[in-house]
C-alpha cells in the first residue's frame, strides 16, 4: 500500500486497488495481441508512488481523449523513446489526432509540484532541441508543423509557471497547459486548456477545438 503513514500495518478502506500486469499477462498479450511484450519485464511495474501518480494521470487523459473523440483518435503512446542526436528525450506521452484527413500530433508532458522547477527545467531544454530544430521529422515526417506541447501540472499556480519557465528559458511558443481537474471536462469545452498570455502575464481559459467530436 502507498502511503505517507510507514507504520500503517492494515490497508486503509477507502485505498484504490490497483492490479499491475504480470508475467501471465504478458504471456496473454504476446499470444493474443498484437502488442510487442519482448522487453516487458515484472521490474517495470515497481515504481515510486510519484511516478504512479503521473502514470494514472496518463491514464485519466487517455479515457478523456476515448470519451471525447474516440473517432479522431488515431494513436497513444506512453513514454514513447525519442532521439535528439545523442540524447534520449521520454515525453510522458503522445498521440495523434486525426482531423479532416489530416494528422495532428501531440506531445504530452506531466508536472508536479515537487518536481519543478529543477527537474522539468532540465526537460524542458530537451523538448526545446526537438520541437525547434528539425530532429521531430524523424518521429512526425507527415506533419507541416512541429507536435504542439501539453503541460499538465497539478494546479493553476504551477501551470503558470510552467508557462512563464517555457517562454522566458525556450524557444517552444506551440504549447497549452491543463491540470489534473481541468481534464475532467469534455476536453473541447472552455477552460479544459489555458493558454499563457505574454501581454498579460497570466493563463487565459482557451477552447481545444481539436478534440471536439
Amino acid at each position: 500500500m502507498l502511503t505517507k503513514d510507514v507504520t500503517a500495518e492494515v490497508i486503509c478502506r477507502e485505498a484504490l486497488e490497483i492490479y499491475c500486469l504480470d508475467l501471465g499477462g504478458r504471456y496473454l498479450l504476446s499470444h493474443y495481441s498484437s502488442e510487442d511484450t519482448t522487453d516487458w519485464y515484472s521490474i517495470v511495474n515497481m515504481k515510486s508512488s510519484d511516478i504512479i501518480n503521473k502514470d494514472l494521470f496518463v491514464t485519466s487523459f487517455y479515457l478523456s481523449i476515448l470519451s471525447t473523440c474516440p473517432n479522431k483518435l488515431v494513436y497513444f503512446n506512453v513514454e514513447p523513446d525519442i532521439r535528439v542526436a545523442k540524447k534520449n528525450v521520454i515525453p510522458s506521452f503522445d498521440f495523434c489526432l486525426d482531423i479532416n484527413g489530416n494528422k495532428a500530433y501531440h506531445i504530452g508532458e506531466v508536472v508536479r509540484g515537487i518536481n519543478f522547477p529543477v527537474q522539468f527545467r532540465e526537460r524542458a531544454y530537451k523538448f526545446t532541441e526537438l520541437l525547434s530544430s528539425n530532429a521531430w521529422k524523424k518521429y512526425y515526417y507527415d506533419s507541416p508543423s512541429p507536435p504542439v506541447l501539453f503541460v499538465f501540472a497539478d494546479s493553476d499556480e504551477i501551470a503558470l509557471e510552467v508557462s512563464k519557465l517555457l517562454i522566458e528559458t525556450t524557444e517552444i511558443n506551440r504549447f497549452r497547459v491543463s491540470t489534473d481537474e481541468r481534464i475532467k471536462k469534455p476536453l473541447y469545452e472552455l477552460g479544459a486548456f489555458l493558454k499563457y498570455s505574454e501581454e498579460e502575464g497570466d493563463l487565459q481559459e482557451i477552447k481545444a477545438i481539436t478534440f471536439a467530436p
